[in-house]
């Protein structure tokens, strides 16, 4: 599985093979809902409401927003899993590997919830050392 981010505003070019995922929780101002083919609005892997609106109010706790936030995608693992595994089937149908293009609204490339869930499903693609 290969994983980009890329801000939904500015016409993100989205490469062959790739499928391009809104992560986030509100839908972007301004942008018609057709302008993307195949845009899908993954909004339940999206931060919360509460913690949009925190890390909004805060924009310099970017640590405490992530690890808040991976708390919250570790609660949500299983659905995660399950999508990513109907996205895999998806893709092996049509005789690829899976390629997910994150989109996101906000200004900030480098601080932002695509970033932290990008990290979080290459987690989920690597095995995971027994403790």
């Amino acid at each position: 599985m290969t994983i980009r981010t890329a801000r939904i505003y500015g016409a993100p070019e989205v490469e062959k093979d790739e499928i391009p995922l809104l992560v986030d929780r509100l839908w972007p101002r301004g942008l018609a809902k057709d302008r993307l083919p195949g845009l899908r609005w993954m909004k339940e892997w999206a931060p919360s409401s509460g913690l949009r609106q925190w890390y909004h109010a805060h924009p310099g706790e970017f640590e405490s927003f992530r690890d808040r936030y991976l708390t919250e995608l570790e609660g949500a693992r299983e659905r995660i899993s399950g999508d990513i595994a109907a996205l895999e089937k998806e893709s092996e149908r049509s005789g690829r590997r899976l390629r997910l293009l994150l989109l996101y609204g906000s200004r900030d490339t480098e601080r932002n919830n695509a970033v932290v869930l990008r990290d979080y499903l290459a987690s989920l693609d690597r095995p995971r050392p027994i403790p």
